[in-house]
């Protein structure tokens, strides 16, 4: 049985009075977003699967929401745990969409936008719904990331690193990490000791936050995506 069903707003023991057919049972918002969330989590964790168990990332996210919110077990998925991290992003996710509502009346929203202004308005749904909602994580994290990195912007010296061809020794902070699909590569933003901007793409993988020494060689330089007043220093070889 999954853990922390205390924290669902559904009882348990109401389960077997809802029809795992019925897609249009309308289920509180926040259950349906801590579902997701847990979805998301998933997407890049491992489970330990026995003989004819599949892992919820080879299925769509509402299969796993009729396993959490319906005690659906037509398909065999693995014990699946609701863990604290899972409630912090639904709390975040919560917070970001009631930001969206204020956007409603955008003229120029797209179709799956206005979906999602609709969505944060709302203190239920169905499990339809989670089409777009499996789309919330993502997007609260991007935002939050977004405008954390604005602010270590901000605080940059607009000033160069070296010269071109120059081989250097840095101590960094890591302010921003991107995978790029096409590339498969990460993409960075570091802040140097002296608080200049660098960046880089690479293979070897770098936390958000991490302190660390590299060596690197000076490849050019040119506006911060982001800030275009604030000049970066491209790096490569990063080691």
């Amino acid at each position: 049985m999954v853990d922390n069903w205390s924290k669902i707003s559904y009882n348990i023991v109401l389960f077997d009075e809802i029809d795992i057919m019925d897609d249009n049972h309308e289920y509180p918002i926040e259950d349906l977003i801590l579902a997701v969330a847990v979805y998301h989590r998933l997407q890049t964790t491992d489970l330990e699967l026995e003989i004819g168990q599949i892992h919820p990332r080879d299925l769509g996210p509402k299969n796993l929401c009729s396993y959490l919110l319906a005690n659906d077990r037509r398909i065999n998925f693995p014990e699946i745990s609701i863990l604290e991290e899972d409630h912090l992003l639904k709390d975040k996710i919560l917070k970001w969409s009631k930001r969206l509502i204020f956007k409603a009346l955008d003229e120029k929203a797209t179709g799956f936008q206005q979906a999602c202004f609709e969505l944060a308005s709302k203190s239920k749904a169905t499990i339809k719904n989670v089409g777009v909602l499996k789309f919330f994580p993502k997007m609260a994290i991007e935002q939050e990331n977004k405008t954390r990195l604005l602010s270590d912007l901000a605080s940059c010296d607009s000033e160069p690193v070296g010269v071109v061809g120059e081989q250097l020794s840095l101590k960094v902070k890591v302010i921003s990490k991107k995978w790029i699909d096409k590339l498969e590569t990460w993409s960075y933003n570091a802040i140097t000791e002296d608080n200049k901007l660098v960046c880089w793409m690479g293979k070897d993988r770098f936390n958000y936050g991490e302190v660390r020494e590299i060596t690197a060689k000076v490849k050019g330089y040119q506006q911060n995506y982001h800030n275009k007043s604030l000049l970066e220093t491209r790096l490569n070889y990063v080691r």
